[in-house]
């Protein structure tokens, strides 16, 4: 797997929105989670800095967010 830190980060907040809410089908939770739908300017800026995520070791393996908010 090529890109771990964002394949990684996306489902551990994908699930935690999931264990949140009561939602049970994918157009209802897209319809209440439009910020992890937006690729450019999307959640993952909240917490990483575009270095991080572009750089070879996000890649090869999961780092934690970088960034506080």
């Amino acid at each position: 797997m090529r890109a771990k830190t964002i394949t990684l980060a996306y489902f551990f907040l994908i699930r935690e929105r999931m264990a949140r809410t009561a939602v049970t089908d994918w157009e209802e939770f897209a319809a209440h989670n439009p910020d992890l739908l937006e690729w450019k300017d999307g959640i993952l800026g909240r917490y990483y800095q575009q270095e991080t995520l572009k750089s070879e070791l996000a890649r090869i393996v999961f780092l934690f967010p970088d960034r506080c908010f």
